[in-house]
């Protein structure tokens, strides 16, 4: 699906501002995104610059919000028009992987057993030019003020238990003169339940929700 909602010739820097006043009825604390266009995705959450935007650009949107004392994430992959067919089966692959770590964040397993199993999916596709450019789970504290945002790393063997909140990040990279050169990721925010994980995040991801055209 192409929503109107992008258009050429933008600037990087018009699209990274804070979205607090959007939730003016919400407890929302510190917030900032993050935008990048083209080649510039492969920089990572770094300064925008006045790059402009043109027709068939990938796009990395990422928001940090502080929402009642908690840090949560989102981050999307969006193209601005139609993505050429390798790039669209790199940014299938990399949701096919997301998908797969939905489905095995439950209680009793890890960070790192969690990793692990993402890495065998990854291998699995055995892409020359793909590569890992930070796929990782986090647990996300309990409110600690302005910094709610503090996590475990990847390797740490926390078993995951009901109650738990989970930052999940899932990311490849292609490299620059390849065929669909960028990087292609997503950041979603899971609920640890009796018997799985909830998916907080509403923002869908994917071709069939995030392509743009101006």
């Amino acid at each position: 699906m192409i929503h109107p909602s992008q258009r050429p010739l933008a600037r990087e820097t018009d699209r990274n501002e804070t979205q607090a006043n959007q939730s003016p009825d919400g407890e929302q604390g510190q917030a900032w995104t993050s935008f990048q266009s083209g080649i510039n995705t492969l920089r990572g959450q770094t300064w925008p610059t006045r790059r402009r935007i043109k027709a068939g650009d990938i796009l990395s949107f990422t928001c940090f919000p502080t929402v009642a004392g908690y840090g949560t994430a989102l981050r999307r992959t969006l193209f601005l028009g139609e993505p050429d067919a390798r790039a669209l089966q790199t940014w299938a692959t990399n949701l096919n992987i997301r998908q797969h770590a939905l489905e095995v964040i439950r209680p009793g397993t890890t960070c790192r057993k969690i990793e692990r199993e993402l890495d065998e999916t990854r291998a699995d596709h055995s892409w020359r030019h793909l590569s890992d450019r930070n796929h990782r789970v986090r647990l996300l504290a309990h409110p600690y003020g302005p910094w709610a945002g503090r996590e475990t790393i990847r390797d740490l063997d926390i078993a995951l238990e009901p109650g738990m909140l989970v930052s999940l990040r899932v990311t490849s990279a292609v490299a620059q003169h390849e065929p669909g050169a960028g990087v292609y990721g997503d950041t979603d925010v899971l609920f640890v339940n009796e018997t799985g994980a909830e998916l907080l995040t509403a923002f869908p991801a994917g071709p069939e929700h995030n392509l743009l055209t101006g």
